[in-house]
């Protein structure tokens, strides 16, 4: 199932990476904004999700980063699962006949038949 992302969840998720790569880098929003030839209110604009980079800006980015652009233009991620993928996820997880037995008779006790 393909999901679309929010309006602006791109830009969210990239700023996310560039911050994230910048601080492991140990490098400030200034020494990547000389780098980049951009002024840090941009960047710190596009870390913040606020705005975009051209594609031009992005490879940039993805070198001074030593990030692989796909990393760099991952889609966002749905960060929380929904309560039923969680409680498909548990079930899975049972191993014994026995405890999946459990499992739905308190299920039953909770909403009935």
């Amino acid at each position: 199932m393909t999901h679309i992302a929010p309006p602006g969840a791109f830009d969210t998720n990239l700023g996310q990476v560039v911050r994230d790569r910048r601080t492991a880098l140990d490098m400030s929003q200034d020494a990547l904004a000389a780098d980049l030839s951009i002024s840090a209110p941009v960047l710190r604009r596009v870390e913040q999700g606020l705005t975009s980079l051209p594609v031009a800006d992005l490879l940039r980015v993805a070198g001074i980063l030593q990030i692989d652009l796909h990393a760099l233009l991952q889609e966002p991620q749905i960060r929380e699962q929904s309560d039923a993928s969680r409680l498909v996820a548990g079930w899975l997880m049972i191993e014994s006949a026995k405890d999946r037995r459990a499992v739905l008779d308190f299920l039953h006790t909770l909403v009935g038949d």
